[in-house]
């Protein structure tokens, strides 16, 4: 039976991922592969950044409506050829809760608590060109044992 458990949390977690992004909140047109241009989607407790940059820059700080205490930041960076980057996510007070560097190639979920709900986000990309995915939930292992 704990053998299922990670099969579980997988498929529950894509369940839920895909359920969030059904409430409209922030939903911005979807991807059409096409250059510099992002797609952003943030609805409660998810949020989702995509583009693929040809030589592109943004920088932005948005709100986030995550409710919990942990969160799931799946970063996917390839084809990396040029730029620098940066996504930071700062608490309700300001302080910074998570900083990742995102001037190289990636492929990676960090997990992790925090004493403050998180509040904003702030992603910068300076002349990038690459594919970049991140995608921030709630970390659904740790929400199934709450319940």
């Amino acid at each position: 039976m704990k053998n299922l458990y990670p099969v579980l949390n997988s498929v529950i977690f894509l369940l839920m991922l895909s359920i969030s992004g059904c409430e409209r909140d922030e939903i911005f047109p979807p991807y059409n592969n096409s250059k510099n241009n992002p797609v952003i989607i943030n609805v409660p407790d998810s949020f989702s950044f995509e583009v693929n940059a040809d030589n592109f820059n943004y920088s932005k700080m948005l709100q986030l409506y995550i409710s919990t205490d942990t969160l799931a930041v799946k970063i996917i960076i390839v084809r990396l050829t040029s730029g620098s980057g940066y996504l930071e996510i700062k608490d309700g007070v300001h302080t910074s809760i998570y900083l990742k560097d995102l001037s190289s190639q990636i492929n990676g979920t960090d997990v992790f608590r925090f004493k403050n709900k998180p509040g904003t986000l702030a992603l910068t990309l300076s002349q990038y060109t690459g594919e970049v995915k991140i995608n921030i939930t709630h970390d659904v292992q740790t929400w199934i044992l709450k319940k």
